[in-house]
């Protein structure tokens, strides 16, 4: 009794269902699936690039359940169970937290220096190397940078300088199948990245073709992050963890009572999305965009559709929520508003990205397609392991990108027929798709399972709200 009354902290005691523990189990397996899938590529060991899809599938039927309502009656009895369940998995994030961060700062790099030609010396040196900028970063930052110097950041990316400029680590551009690295399928070795950078780097006037050099993301990625700069922040990877604290505090503002320290908990020891902020990923700055947008979808339609529009002028990804979320928008506000509201939110993309394209919008569009080069090696943790393990031949993009559309379509049909049921499986559906693609980045997974969580938890809490007021009314009358 004492241990439940003195020791179990308000983020627990506000569980009513076995769903919030389910998400917590799925924060720990997104960090095996994301740190085997990391290690087996590093090591280039097949067997544990499969069992890091498996772990992936695994941590997507978690959160399809989580999603699901009808769980919890088969643990309503055993609550205190699923409190201490929670508060293990709660304690040993946090200690895996702290344990990352020191390794990192004092173990790491004395192994590394003294074993990095081991298998485990290689994936340290990988996990280290990912905490540096990579080149979308660098290259977003510099397009900051040279639209404050008056100049279209379309018209003047140079990857290399960005790269020397923001300390990026040599290994961390994105490769291209041309020139020395035609014959580098599956990816370029590291060896291989250094001798394409040691050349670039004598002239870094010229970016070699190797090398992917375009800013590759709708003109919101560096205009929301240029009046931070022009005040004098120098690291985009701050102005991140600023973007995400304002997200984090409005979801826990939206979400009624208790529930909201379960949102707090689960935000703090997501290990994943704070490695992706510490590495610079540019994914982070759409996750507070995104949650903004999801939790006001029906009470704010308007605020709702602005930052569903930050959200789409700013990288792609946000376009394969966009139809998520225009279905359950028309679900809960009928045609009309969603009509309106479309137009609002295309209005943002529009104004945010319409000086560039009128100026260059060849450059433009070829920029924000880049991401779909065919020039592009496969990568990341879904199916294109079968790809990238060895286990099938390379082939052509083609049948990844077939299944991918295949895999969209299908999951738009099935949430246009069950958004009322199932409501927040929407960003966890908007992902699913890119599990089959070409290049199904480990980054793209890491942050949407909090946008879906923050819609359950406001929904529950909303409804837990009015029926107190409902059981206050009738001792009232």
């Amino acid at each position: 009794m004492f241990f439940k009354k003195r020791w179990i902290p308000d983020i627990l005691q506000s569980i009513t269902t076995s769903r919030y523990m389910l998400f917590y189990i799925g924060i720990m397996v997104l960090l095996a699936a994301s740190s085997i899938g990391t290690a087996g590529f590093a090591v280039k060991s097949p067997p544990l690039l499969i069992l890091g899809v498996v772990v992936w599938l695994i941590w997507f039927g978690l959160m399809f359940v989580v999603a699901s309502p009808p769980l919890d009656k088969y643990f309503k009895h055993d609550m205190p169970k699923v409190r201490r369940a929670t508060l293990i998995i709660f304690i040993i994030l946090v200690m895996v937290s702290l344990g990352e961060l020191f390794s990192f700062i004092f173990v790491v790099p004395r192994y590394v220096a003294d074993h990095g030609d081991t298998d485990l010396g290689k994936v340290l040196y990988a996990m280290q190397d990912s905490f540096r900028y990579n080149d979308s970063t660098a290259l977003v930052h510099q397009a900051a940078d040279n639209l404050l110097e008056g100049k279209n950041p379309y018209a003047h990316p140079n990857v290399v300088q960005a790269m020397q400029k923001y300390n990026g680590s040599f290994d961390r551009f994105t490769p291209l199948a041309v020139g020395r690295f035609a014959g580098s399928f599956p990816y370029p070795a590291p060896e291989e990245f250094r001798e394409v950078y040691d050349a670039a780097v004598r002239n870094n006037s010229e970016v070699p073709p190797e090398f992917e050099n375009e800013v590759c993301y709708p003109a919101g990625a560096f205009l929301l992050i240029t009046p931070f700069i022009a005040a004098g922040i120098d690291d985009v990877r701050i102005i991140y963890v600023i973007l995400l604290l304002l997200g984090a505090a409005f979801a826990a503002w939206k979400i009624k009572g208790n529930r909201k320290f379960i949102f707090i908990g689960a935000a703090l020891i997501s290990i994943e999305l704070w490695n992706a902020i510490v590495a610079g990923d540019t994914g982070s700055i759409i996750f507070p965009l995104l949650i903004v947008a999801w939790l006001s979808l029906g009470k704010n339609d308007r605020l709702s559709a602005i930052f569903m529009g930050l959200a789409i002028a700013t990288k792609q990804i946000a376009w394969f929520v966009l139809p998520f979320y225009l279905i359950l928008l028309y679900r809960r506000t009928g045609f009309k508003n969603s009509l309106l509201s479309a137009a609002v939110l295309a209005g943002v993309f529009v104004a945010l990205n319409l000086y560039f394209i009128i100026q260059y919008p060849g450059l433009w569009l070829h920029a924000i397609l880049s991401p779909m080069s065919p020039d592009m090696f496969p990568l990341g943790g879904g199916y294109i392991t079968l790809v990238t393990g060895g286990f099938v031949p390379a082939g052509s993009s083609l049948p990844f990108t077939i299944a991918e559309v295949t895999v969209f379509i299908g999951c738009i049909i099935w949430y246009y027929f069950n958004a009322e049921k199932y409501p927040h499986t929407g960003p966890i559906l908007a992902i699913l798709p890119l599990f089959f693609a070409w290049r199904s980045i480990w980054n793209y997974f890491f942050y949407v399972d909090l946008v879906m969580l923050a819609g359950l938890l406001a929904d529950d809490a909303a409804k837990a709200f009015k029926n107190e007021e409902a059981k206050a009314v009738i001792e009232k009358g």
